[in-house]
């Protein structure tokens, strides 16, 4: 994420939490009352969600830090939800994974979620029954002046999600009569707004009770049926790869110079300044000195929101239903994309992806049977690529990218 300090602006702040991400396996928990040991290796292990609302910031690590370039080890996704959550099926498995690393940075403030199947809630935040309809959800979240927000993001977003009534009646249909889907897609717009703005109430809330400053940026992909939901607050973006290589953008960056974004800004008071990148500036006041914010949508940086909120926690909400051979989603936190433009991100994805493609069918000739489908196993020779190809091209920022191989068998 980029900086927010002033009168370095390039420069982030010292750490306030700890190296790590989280990866989210179960959407029918309460996220137990501790918080995850950090992660001295950069080496991830799968957990349940680890950061409840209530809880203190995670204390930094004692051992030094690792080689800066050194990848986190991928979570094969469905495998792992499978367990988790219960009686899930190979061919309905979302087949997600994921790499990330801190890279140049002394700390690691990126978090992500990737469920296999986002199980329903009630009111009172128990499980549904299974109702057959394919749900499942990933998001990254990139986190500035701390991890905190990243992390509850990571943990409670999609039990926000899970818990909405608009879920329940939408089955993500893609040939149903066009005033049926267009009202699926206002409720499930409707019901990420919602996440969006509940998470935000509870981030500040906890900010203001603990002092806290940090923010986070986030994108996230839910599968409902054959249809795509791709919902952000900010520069982590979200990138479809269509038949034939063609890459093709589900969110666009909310950057402060946007003139949307720049108007709102300026509508309730604050002001946007070029200082080696556009930023929405908040003045001194109460002995804090001034700050600016390369991002004009987050979660978190109270800083930002109060008294004037200049930054929103808004989504954008895009709906997409991918065609016959499209491949995959990428997701990532933009120290991918501050290397890499989108067509070349999906080219070397894509390029692993084939490699993958080939190795299963020439076993399966020798084997004398057909090739078998794809799996995590293959979106995490993907996501390595992805992340390798990063590092190569000099990225300094925390790293983060999610694979979502579109099987809709």
């Amino acid at each position: 994420m980029k900086p927010t300090a002033l009168p370095h602006p390039c420069d982030k702040p010292p750490p306030t939490a700890v190296a790590g991400s989280h990866t989210t396996l179960d959407p029918t928990l309460t996220p137990p009352n501790h918080t995850a040991p950090p992660s001295q290796s950069l080496s991830s292990t799968a957990h349940l969600c680890t950061s409840p609302l209530t809880g203190c910031t995670p204390t930094p690590p004692k051992d030094p830090p690792v080689p800066s370039s050194q990848p986190s080890q991928a979570i094969s996704a469905g495998a792992a939800a499978a367990s988790a959550v219960g009686d899930v099926t190979p061919a309905s498995m979302t087949r997600a994974a994921l790499q990330s690393a801190r890279c140049s940075r002394p700390y690691m403030e990126d978090r992500h979620t990737v469920v296999a199947s986002l199980r329903l809630l009630s009111p009172a935040g128990l499980p549904l029954l299974d109702d057959g309809v394919q749900r499942s959800l990933a998001a990254v979240y990139d986190g500035h002046n701390g991890s905190r927000a990243a992390e509850l993001a990571a943990s409670r977003l999609h039990l926000l999600l899970a818990a909405d009534p608009a879920l329940r009646y939408f089955t993500g249909d893609s040939k149903a009569e066009r005033s049926s889907q267009e009202l699926e897609e206002s409720a499930v717009t409707g019901a990420m707004c919602r996440a969006f703005h509940s998470l935000d109430e509870a981030i500040l809330a906890e900010a203001r009770s603990e002092g806290l400053r940090d923010g986070a940026t986030a994108v996230v992909v839910m599968r409902l049926g054959d249809v795509l939901y791709a919902a952000h607050a900010g520069d982590s973006r979200a990138v479809l790869c269509r038949q034939g290589g063609a890459a093709e953008r589900l969110t666009e960056d909310h950057k402060p110079n946007l003139p949307g974004e720049r108007a709102r800004v300026a509508a309730v008071g604050g002001r946007v300044e070029f200082q080696r990148c556009w930023r929405v500036i908040s003045e001194a006041r109460g002995g804090r000195p001034g700050s600016g914010l390369a991002v004009s949508r987050s979660f978190g940086d109270i800083d930002f929101k109060e008294p004037q909120r200049m930054v929103e926690c808004e989504p954008d909400v895009c709906r997409v239903v991918p065609r016959v051979g499209d491949p995959f989603v990428l997701l990532a936190s933009d120290g991918l994309f501050d290397v890499l433009s989108d067509q070349e991100a999906v080219d070397c994805a894509d390029k692993a992806l084939q490699g993958c493609i080939d190795t299963r069918r020439a076993a399966a000739l020798e084997s004398g049977g057909s090739a078998a489908p794809l799996r995590e196993s293959e979106a995490r020779i993907v996501a390595e690529a992805l992340l390798a190809r990063a590092i190569a091209k000099g990225t300094m920022d925390n790293v983060t990218a999610v694979v979502m191989l579109l099987g809709w068998d």
